[in-house]
């Protein structure tokens, strides 16, 4: 590689000139250019490593970073990625293409080089617009992600600890050994499910006409599949019959995995048709060893929910919610944290409802009522199967083009909900 080759040369010169009359002038000039080459060879937070099969700018590419030049060079890429796909064309064939050659991570490569900048092409969506997916979340941030290698996907899990015992003072040859036990072990399986996006375009499409839309396009697609991922895993249930009589269609996201609600057993639920700190920790009480740490706990509200549990007072008449700007600069915050009860992050969804009925589910009658949820973040898990792709096809008897964007994913609980209360949850509140 071209930077390898200036550095060794550099590296030589500094040998030939040890003894020169103008050591000290050459050596701050070596050390600038040297300093130059690093900046290069790290530029925009990767290394520059042209053995992978399209050089660093695929790197650059798929690696999740804060550094504006990497962000803004994978913006370009995928803009010019879904024209390419609505136009079917090349994307090197494309205007907009020019502009990604000019990006100044592009023209830190060595574009002379096969398989380095100038031959790179996007062939999929950025860690950009899959990292919005997943910020856009706000339940889906409470719980840890794992990578699918497979599907369905079973994960180990410890069940239960193993048991100690009284232990007697050796005071022979042969002593009793320490009694056995063994430690519990099980597995939880992870289905991938199949979530999308469609969104249909004239025939009559052309490089300028789609170049101003495709900011708008990339957010309602994240938009889309954030909204599914959050519904289903507030609202999810398997059941040929759902829980909510609005929830018919057998292609309704809501229907991919088992939610909160549906997790939540009879006995983590209390009615707090009568609203007051107190009754908030008897849902937390109620689930009893997974309610006792904080940290590990997420109320998550709706609009109506939220703000009730903002008016929420001490004897004192102080607020018992503290919010954000209370908490200090150093507080970590949670996406979708606006605040906190008791230690624990309030996260707000819009995907909480707000139309059900006194028992807690959608009947089309009663539509005043909604929910508060309590969360136990640790008993949760999400896998990826794969990440955000986009297809498109032409509809010749509409005369459109189609574009779908999918995911595959899984949502599932750690534990057996059936008999460990994960979920608590409080219902029968007045919107």
């Amino acid at each position: 590689m071209l930077l390898d080759e200036l550095k060794k040369s550099v590296h030589d010169l500094t040998e030939k000139v040890e003894k020169s009359a103008a050591k000290e002038e050459i050596q701050k000039m070596i050390t600038d250019v040297m300093s130059k080459v690093n900046r290069i060879r790290n530029k925009g937070e990767f290394s520059l490593n042209t053995e992978s099969p399209a050089g660093s700018l695929q790197y650059a590419f798929t690696k999740s970073s804060v550094d504006p030049k990497v962000i803004s060079f994978q913006k370009k890429a995928d803009d010019i990625y879904l024209v390419s796909k609505l136009l079917k064309q090349s994307p090197k064939t494309l205007r907009i293409w020019k502009d990604l050659q000019d990006h100044e991570l592009v023209k830190a490569m060595d574009t002379e080089t096969a398989g380095e900048g100038a031959e790179w092409v996007p062939t999929g969506l950025s860690a950009e617009v899959i990292d919005r997916v997943r910020l856009e979340l706000k339940v889906g941030n409470l719980h840890t992600r794992l990578p699918m290698p497979t599907n369905p996907y079973q994960i180990p899990i410890v069940s239960s600890d193993p048991t100690a015992y009284l232990v007697a003072e050796s005071t022979a040859d042969v002593s009793t050994k320490i009694t056995a036990s063994d430690k519990g072990t099980s597995d939880r399986t992870l289905t991938a499910k199949k979530l999308g996006a469609r969104v249909l375009f004239s025939e009559e499409l052309s490089e300028d006409s789609i170049v101003p839309v495709l900011s708008e396009l990339k957010n309602n697609i994240v938009v889309a599949l954030k909204t599914g991922v959050e519904d289903c895993t507030i609202n999810g249930d398997t059941s040929g019959t759902h829980q909510d009589s609005d929830v018919t269609s057998a292609a309704d996201a809501r229907k991919a995995w088992l939610g909160y609600r549906k997790m939540a057993q009879s006995a983590a639920k209390v009615d707090i048709s009568t609203f007051n700190a107190d009754v908030l920790r008897t849902i937390r009480k109620k689930m009893g060893v997974y309610g006792v740490n904080p940290v590990n706990l997420a109320w998550v509200v709706g609009i109506s929910g939220y703000i009730q549990m903002l008016g929420i007072k001490d004897d004192q008449n102080n607020p018992m919610v503290t919010t954000i700007d209370k908490y200090g600069p150093n507080a970590t915050i949670l996406t979708g944290e606006l605040a906190k009860f008791d230690g624990s992050p309030i996260i707000v969804s819009e995907k909480v409802r707000e139309t059900l009925n006194a028992s807690g589910v959608y009947d089309g009658t009663t539509t005043t009522k909604t929910e508060i949820i309590l969360v136990y973040r640790p008993g949760f898990r999400f896998g990826d199967r794969r990440k955000v792709t986009i297809k498109t096809d032409e509809d010749i008897e509409t005369d459109q083009t189609i574009l779908v964007a999918t995911l595959r994913m899984a949502f599932a609980a750690m534990h057996d909900y059936t008999t460990e209360y994960m979920v608590g949850l409080g219902y029968n509140l007045t919107t």
